[in-house]
């Protein structure tokens, strides 16, 4: 949102920012098919489709995040790789359009074992005092945010 507008981009297409590539990491592969992509390593599926690629085992993100929890060790690479490609996603987002905030959405905002180590990473990678200040939330809508945003535009 741009003063108060809902930025469309050209041909209405702007917001993608799930296909911001932010890892050269091929194992993420991303529901377009290509690798990499911010999608590929900050949601629920890809939090399962990379445990299931490391081990085969096929568990949703909240068994997964109890893995985490019990101290599985893929678990924990998954998570680190996971936390990796967001911070360099919201310091991506943050050079590029410097926002008075970034809001998490979805069922990975829920995950802190994931969220705050990415929080505190994603300074590290930003280059400017100035913008380190830029305020990182979760939405106070939960999973639904989408459905009720979508709806609400209707």
């Amino acid at each position: 949102i741009v003063d108060g507008v809902i930025e469309r981009g050209r041909n209405n297409a702007a917001g993608e920012i799930g296909h911001m590539r932010v890892s050269d990491d091929d194992r993420a592969v991303c529901g377009c098919g290509m690798t990499g992509h911010l999608e590929a390593l900050a949601s629920g599926t890809a939090m399962s489709a990379l445990y299931k690629k490391a081990t085969g085992k096929d568990l949703d993100a909240f068994a997964v995040e109890k893995a985490f929890l019990a101290g599985d060790p893929v678990a924990r690479i998954v998570f680190k790789r996971m936390a990796d490609g967001l911070a360099t996603g919201l310091a991506n987002l943050i050079h590029i359009l410097n926002p008075d905030i970034i809001v998490i959405g979805g069922g990975i905002a829920k995950v802190d074992a994931l969220i705050v180590p990415a929080l505190k990473e994603y300074k590290a990678k930003l280059i400017s005092p100035a913008i380190k200040t830029t305020p990182v939330e979760r939405t106070m809508l939960g999973p639904d945010a989408n459905v009720l945003g979508a709806s609400l535009l209707a």
